[in-house]
């Protein structure tokens, strides 16, 4: 038994909760932790939805958002140098 929700397969970032109607809807970045070869995510941060009533029992609603297309890293320098 864990005290913190965690999804299948991958770690909870940046939750953002709403309330309504005593159901709270806990928005998170999901992340695998897989990496790509420049270091970024390999699959993105996909936002992902969970509810719960209570905090001890969760309803995992998976992707909710995907990511967008991920830009490939060029260079580390400042933009206009």
């Amino acid at each position: 038994m864990s005290a913190f929700f965690q999804p299948e397969g991958g770690w909870v970032g940046d939750v953002i909760p709403y309330e309504k109607d005593g159901v709270f809807h806990l928005w998170y970045l999901f992340a695998d932790r897989m990496a790509g070869a420049d270091g970024a995510p390999a699959n993105g941060m996909p936002w992902h939805l969970v509810t719960t009533e209570d905090f001890v029992t969760f309803t995992d609603g998976g992707e909710a958002v995907p990511s967008g297309e991920r830009m490939p890293r060029t260079s580390t320098s400042t933009p206009g140098r």
